[in-house]
């Protein structure tokens, strides 16, 4: 609690200052709203936790079933963190987790493919568009 108290008062110092000597008109609510931004967003990082390899909705788009193989997951995506073997599928997962002050999202995002190497479904398994129960996380997620 220090700590964020300490970042608090010397990002306000730091604004209000830097706002006096620039030569640019500028008031106090201008400088507390800069500051309080400034504030926000260390405290945002404070508290978020990302692990694992996130792929985005536009990443997954790209990847066409029937079409796309494996080199070309490799380029959109990386190489997966685990491969496994399931009968005459191969499965590559991208585990994700982010943990905020609201919540965690833990996420897989899977892969499969053919004997002949070419994709037969890639899809995410959990995520932030389930939803939690609890109305402030599911918003903060985007879950209607």
């Amino acid at each position: 609690m220090r700590n964020i108290i300490t970042l608090t008062i010397l990002s306000l110092t730091i604004t209000v200052t830097g706002c006096a000597t620039n030569g640019e008109k500028s008031n106090l609510s201008d400088s507390l709203s800069s500051g309080a931004a400034s504030v926000g967003s260390a405290m945002k990082s404070m508290f978020t936790y990302e692990n694992g390899i996130y792929v985005s909705p536009e990443q997954l788009a790209k990847i066409k079933v029937g079409k796309s193989a494996a080199k070309d997951v490799v380029s959109i995506i990386g190489q997966p963190m685990e491969k496994k073997q399931l009968k005459n599928r191969e499965l590559w997962s991208y585990a994700y987790t982010k943990s905020t002050a609201l919540g965690q999202t833990n996420e897989t995002t899977v892969v499969e493919f053919s004997s002949r190497g070419i994709v037969v479904a890639a899809y995410k398994a959990g995520g932030r568009d389930i939803p939690t129960g609890n109305a402030l996380i599911d918003k903060a997620n985007g879950v209607k």
